[in-house]
C-alpha cells in the first residue's frame, strides 16, 4: 500500500477492504449474533438513522475485533487508531439505514459484511464522498468499507433479501480533535487482547 492509497482515504472520505475477516470467522459472529439475538441481549432500534434492526452495543466478539484490526486499520488510514467501541446489527426485509453522519466517537469506521439470507445478495451500502459523488459499494462477507464517519454521508436503501448481519468498529484517530472519545469516551471496554494478533 502505497501514500497514495492513505491519501485517497482522507481525500475522499472512504476506501473498500476486501478481506478483513475470514469465513471461519464469519459464521462464527452470525452464529453469535443470533445467539445473542435469541436470548434477548440484543435490542429494536428506533432512532434517526435505523429503525426496526435487532442492535447491540459492544459485543464481546466485536470488542476482541475492534482491538485485533486495529492496527491494520491503523496502517491503511496511514494515522493510528485508537478503538471507541463495537457494534453489530441484525437486518430484515425491508429495513433500511437513513441517510446520516455519526457522532464524535465514530471519527473513522468500518462496516464489515458477515452475512446475508440469501448467500449470494450482497446489499451496497451507500456513500457520498468528499467530492459530492454518490457510491454504492456491495460487499462480500468479511469485506468492509474503512469510512470517515464524522464526514461521509453513508445509507442503505430497503433490504430486498430476508436478512443481513453487519459488524460495525468504531475508531479516534490519535491526536486528533476527537481523541478524548477513545472507548467511546471511557463508556466501551476493549479486552486486554487490544493490539495483538
Amino acid at each position: 500500500m502505497g501514500d497514495n492509497d492513505v491519501q485517497g482515504f482522507w481525500d475522499d472520505g472512504y476506501c473498500r477492504i476486501d478481506d478483513l475477516i475470514s469465513p471461519q470467522q464469519c459464521r462464527l459472529i452470525r452464529n453469535a449474533m443470533e445467539l445473542s439475538r435469541d436470548r434477548g441481549q440484543m435490542r429494536v432500534a428506533d432512532n434517526r438513522a435505523y429503525r426496526g434492526p435487532h442492535n447491540q452495543y459492544a459485543p464481546l466478539i466485536g470488542q476482541l475485533l475492534l482491538g485485533s484490526l486495529a492496527p491494520r486499520l491503523s496502517e491503511r488510514a496511514g494515522r493510528t487508531l485508537l478503538p471507541s467501541f463495537a457494534f453489530w446489527r441484525i437486518y430484515r426485509k425491508g429495513d433500511v439505514l437513513n441517510r446520516h453522519k455519526d457522532r464524535k466517537s465514530c471519527e473513522v469506521s468500518v462496516t464489515i459484511a458477515v452475512a446475508a439470507e440469501p448467500e449470494d445478495q450482497a446489499w451496497p451500502i451507500c456513500l457520498k464522498d468528499l467530492h459530492g459523488r454518490e457510491h454504492a459499494v456491495a460487499l462480500a462477507p468479511g469485506s468492509g468499507v474503512l469510512y470517515q464517519g464524522t464526514r461521509v454521508e453513508h445509507w442503505r436503501e430497503p433490504l430486498a433479501g430476508e436478512a443481513h448481519f453487519q459488524m460495525f468498529l468504531h475508531y479516534v484517530v490519535e491526536g486528533g480533535p476527537h481523541a478524548a472519545r477513545a472507548l467511546d469516551g471511557g463508556i466501551s471496554r476493549v479486552p486486554e487482547l487490544y493490539g495483538k494478533p
